[in-house]
């Protein structure tokens, strides 16, 4: 199994790509050859993404906006 060009993937959290000591090898389920890498996420890396979701919210236009306004950024 080749590791060569393999890809590591970090969190996004708060606009900021987050890594981690500790990762999850991702295998192909067929060949189990390692696709890539991503960081494994902490209870604190939980806490910051929940904290950054809270001010996004709270601060957004899209609490403000009507149902209808919410289903045209959807569609779009």
């Amino acid at each position: 199994m080749t590791t060569v060009g393999v890809t590591h993937q970090q969190m996004f959290i708060d606009g900021a790509h987050v890594d981690s000591d500790e990762r999850y090898d991702i295998r192909h389920p067929a060949t189990e050859e390692l696709v890539c890498t991503v960081a494994k996420g902490t209870v604190a890396h939980a806490d910051l993404a929940v904290a950054a979701a809270r001010r996004a919210f709270d601060a957004g236009s899209w609490t403000r906006m009507t149902p209808e306004d919410r289903s045209a950024v959807m569609k779009r």
